[in-house]
C-alpha cells in the first residue's frame, strides 16, 4: 500500500510538468513513457539497494520478496497516476491550484 501511495503522490505532484510537456506537443504515450520510465528506474535502484542491504543485515533471503512486492505496487500506482493525469485536459492541469 505504501508503494502505491508514494508513487501516486510523486507523480501527482508533477502535474505542471505533465501539462507543459503536453502543451509543447508531446504525445500522451511519450509523456507516459517518460514519467513511468523515470519512476521505474528510481524504484528498481531503491529496491535492489534495499534488498542487498537487508539481506546482508538480516541474513534472510526472503527480504527480496518484500522488495519485489513493493516494486510491483509502486509501479502499479505510478502507472495509474500517470494515466489519470494523462486523461485530464491540458487547460485543467495548467489552471489547477494546489
Amino acid at each position: 500500500v505504501m508503494g502505491f501511495v508514494v508513487s501516486w503522490l510523486m507523480v501527482n505532484g508533477r502535474r505542471m510538468e505533465f501539462a507543459i510537456m503536453r502543451g509543447l506537443g508531446a504525445s500522451q504515450t511519450r509523456v507516459f513513457g517518460s514519467f513511468f520510465l523515470e519512476q521505474m528506474g528510481l524504484c528498481l535502484i531503491g529496491c535492489i539497494l534495499s534488498g542487498v542491504i537487508l539481506t546482508i543485515w538480516s541474513g534472510q533471503p526472503m527480504v527480496w520478496l518484500a522488495s519485489v512486492g513493493f516494486a510491483l505496487f509502486y509501479l502499479a500506482g505510478c502507472a495509474l497516476a500517470v494515466r489519470t493525469v494523462g486523461k485530464t485536459k491540458i487547460f485543467a492541469l495548467l489552471t489547477h491550484a494546489d
